[in-house]
């Protein structure tokens, strides 16, 4: 597995930070030190982790000793003083209150300042059960971050997820077997030289060992990266009678550089991003591809079929505001 920079080399000072009304408790308490300590915090989460640091019986003593050397001098505090300080300023919300009673410290503001100062990397390693943004959050600040691409991606067997399908019931699921029933008798798009699942997973596995830190240093990089990322939810999310048709577009973008759509030329890779965004878009509309593929079937050849369902997409996933 290669090696990719998890910290931060810097980070913003916002202006007014000192002044957050949050810091005032503790400094009416301990003065001045307070803003030093919560400094000194921050620079040790940005370059260690990058997003939080871990505060417990292990490293409590140096994370304390590290905030301590920033603060030598004539009036440097104790070390019960900065554990004090620390209690307070997650006290007064600084840090979040349920994270650190699992020995962590982090909070919403370091972690939207740490997923917009890696938007430009290809490889960043998160713990989604310390994240606190949500899809929405991140989306406002950069919808490019391989972040999203991660939590948009991470296990189906997080609980939260799970409960969000559950909840759905059966209103949800009558919309599905709906669908499946209008559709069941379309054969859309199936050559014969289509592969089948195993050997669309013999070309998966067949894929850069290194794919899983998603260093997309080229094009031919990001194609393989989002093919695997568009089979993966076409298999998980979308209704079965659409798989075929949406299988048979991926499978030709990744034999091609470029595709034509509303016609411009569109890097394939670019394409897959919004395939891939649509196919998740059917967690929350069930009915996403219903228009699309409504007319398909007037559209003569397979190759004709194909584009036309290509485009259709591209502009329903632009039009609903999906892709990255």
């Amino acid at each position: 597995m290669g090696q990719f920079k998890q910290g931060l080399d810097y980070f913003p000072f916002s202006i007014g930070l000192l002044k957050d009304r949050k810091l005032r408790r503790p400094k009416l308490k301990y003065g001045y030190v307070v803003n030093d300590i919560y400094l000194s915090l921050l620079e040790l989460i940005y370059g260690d982790k990058g997003y939080y640091i871990r505060y417990d019986e292990k490293t409590k003593e140096d994370v304390i000793w590290d905030i301590l050397e920033n603060l030598q001098g004539k009036y440097c505090p104790d070390a019960e003083t900065v554990e004090q300080v620390i209690g307070d300023l997650v006290a007064c919300e600084l840090f979040s209150g349920d994270h650190f009673k699992s020995e962590i410290l982090t909070s919403k503001r370091i972690q939207q300042i740490y997923y917009s100062a890696t938007v430009e990397r290809k490889a960043v390693d998160i713990n989604f059960d310390i994240w606190l943004l949500s899809e929405e959050e991140m989306r406002k600040l950069s919808s490019k971050s391989v972040i999203l691409v991660n939590f948009l991606n991470r296990s189906n067997v997080n609980p939260n997820r799970s409960n969000e399908h559950l909840n759905r019931s059966n209103e949800t699921e009558s919309k599905v077997n709906k669908s499946k029933e209008k559709y069941s008798n379309h054969h859309l798009l199936t050559p014969s030289s289509y592969p089948n699942n195993d050997e669309i997973e013999e070309e998966i596995d067949e894929e850069d060992d290194n794919n899983n830190n998603y260093e997309m240093n080229t094009s031919k990089d990001k194609l393989n990266y989002f093919y695997e990322l568009v089979i993966e939810a076409i298999e998980s999310y979308v209704d079965c009678c659409y798989h075929t048709a949406l299988k048979d577009i991926a499978q030709y973008c990744k034999g091609v550089a470029y595709i034509k759509i509303n016609g411009s030329s569109v890097e394939s890779w670019e394409y897959l991003q919004e395939l891939y965004c649509a196919c998740r878009r059917v967690e929350d509309d069930i009915e996403f591809f219903t228009n699309i593929f409504a007319k398909v079937s007037s559209q003569g050849n397979i190759t004709n079929q194909r584009q036309y369902l290509m485009t259709a997409i591209y502009n329903a996933s632009k039009f609903a505001g999906l892709g990255f």
